[in-house]
This record gives structure tokens, C-alpha cells and sequence, in this order.
């Protein structure tokens, strides 16, 4: 069953509230580069417990590398250092899998409700800029418990990263016009800028 939202809407149309395209009555957080986080200090920001998770299997690497120490100095048993190094390399690999999780970019699942993937795609085809987006769907996935903090989204290009995977892997029917046409106005206005680039003078005096 197709949403309200989806039945009446369209990309093209601006999503704003009161039915306004105006930046300022939308609701909108920070970046996680406007709180003067880097890219990793902003994901352990964004995931306490992942950070937790790392905490604890640092503790667990200690106590396990005191314990090949004690059993590489003492005659209890030889295979004692063994099996902690063994379990150490296995704190690593899930160390590095959960930094991992923690790192990459918010993924799509976090917009699986259709309304909330159509909200995202009319911000794009409305023509804000990636950070606008960024701080609005910060504020956006807050205000609807999609997220547990204000500030999910790093910065502008994690929020096109998002717009790429959301793309790649949303398989409904019903929001696949809505994508095909966002990503039309998308290819537009990197188009444009590019001309902008290479042809600056010949766009101002068309302005003109």
C-alpha cells in the first residue's frame, strides 16, 4: 500500500514545512564537522556502544598480553601463551570489524520507510547543497527516532554517499521514479558546475 505522502508528491516538488522552500522554517542540526569532530572521533561520537566495544577488547588485549608474559617467564605450561596470543588476534579481527561498522557511512536502512527516502530525494531535487542536506536530515532522522543523536551525518560528502547507497539499493517500485528523476537533477547541477569550471567567462557574460 503507497503512503499519502508518495501518492501525492512529487521530486520536484519542495519539501518543506508549510509547504515553503524556505531554509530557514526547515528544521536542521549540525554536522559532525561543525562540532569540530574528525571523521573518527565522530563515529565513536555517533556509536557509544561500538566505542564501548572498543574499550573493552583493549582491556581484554592487556590482560591477555600480561598473561602471555607471565606464561612465557614461568614453567605452569607452554601452550598458556599460545592460546593468548591466539585470543588476541581474535580481539583484533573483531576490533577492526567494529571500527569498521563504525566508520563507514550511515547506511540506507536508516531510510527504509518510503516517506522517509522521499523526504531525502525532494531535498535533493529542491537544489540545497549536500551540507544543507546533511544538517537537515541530522535534524530529520533525530526528530523521527531513526537516530539517537542530532548529528548522525559527518558532512556534505557523506551525505552524497548516502544519496549513492540509498540509490544502489532501494528496491521499491513506487520511489524508483522519484530516484530516476533525483538523480537527473543531480547529474544537472554537476554538469552546470563543471561548465562553471571550465568555462567561467563565457557563463557570466550569458548571465549578463
Amino acid at each position: 500500500m503507497q503512503s499519502s505522502e508518495i501518492k501525492s508528491a512529487s521530486p520536484y516538488q519542495p519539501l518543506t514545512e508549510g509547504e515553503s522552500d524556505n531554509l530557514s522554517q526547515l528544521s536542521y542540526s549540525q554536522l559532525g564537522r561543525d562540532l569540530h569532530r574528525g571523521i573518527f572521533s565522530h563515529s565513536i561520537a555517533e556509536h557509544p556502544t561500538g566505542a564501548l566495544w572498543l574499550r573493552g577488547l583493549i582491556l581484554i588485549i592487556i590482560i591477555l598480553s600480561g598473561g602471555i608474559v607471565y606464561y612465557s617467564h614461568s614453567n605452569v605450561s607452554e601452550d598458556g601463551a599460545i592460546v593468548c596470543s591466539v585470543l588476541i588476534c581474535v580481539c583484533l579481527l573483531v576490533m577492526g570489524a567494529t571500527m569498521l561498522f563504525m566508520i563507514l557511512t550511515p547506511t540506507q536502512e536508516i531510510l527504509h520507510n518510503p516517506d522517509d527516502g522521499l523526504f531525502f530525494l525532494k531535498l535533493i531535487a529542491t537544489g540545497y547543497s549536500w551540507e544543507q542536506i546533511g544538517r537537515i536530515m541530522n535534524s530529520y532522522l533525530f526528530q523521527r527516532g531513526l537516530w539517537w543523536s542530532n548529528s548522525c551525518i559527518y558532512d556534505g560528502q557523506q551525505c552524497y554517499v548516502l544519496f549513492i547507497n540509498y540509490t544502489k539499493c532501494c528496491n521499491d517500485s513506487n520511489i524508483q521514479p522519484f530516484i530516476e528523476q533525483t538523480q537527473a537533477k543531480v547529474a544537472e547541477n554537476m554538469s552546470l558546475k563543471w561548465d562553471r569550471i571550465q568555462f567561467p567567462n563565457e557563463l557570466q557574460s550569458t548571465d549578463v
